[in-house]
């Protein structure tokens, strides 16, 4: 392989990571503010209230049980991601 696929072999997994990284639903990342737009839908405002409220406290138990207990959630899922795009466009 060249140089520059390489390079850009890289650059497609990282910007992959930090997307799927970004979209999982917990505050302050944008996909908590995706669900939090559906719970406001019928104008459950305390339901999207202790959304807010306690998903960065989820957000930090899974951090804690993915490095203490080896259970490597994000893993899991950044690796799907990955093989589902290479995949689809045959990477």
């Amino acid at each position: 392989a060249t140089i520059p696929h390489v390079v850009l072999s890289i650059a497609w997994r990282i910007n992959i990571i930090l997307a799927v990284f970004n979209l999982l639903p917990f505050f302050p990342l944008d996909g908590s503010h995706l669900v939090a737009s559906f719970l406001d839908y019928k104008g459950e405002n305390q339901l999207r209230q202790n959304y807010i409220r306690y998903s960065g406290y989820a957000f930090f138990a899974l951090i804690v049980l993915d490095f203490v207990a080896q259970i490597r959630i994000f893993g899991y899922l950044i690796g799907f991601a990955i093989n589902s795009i290479e995949t689809i466009f045959g990477l």
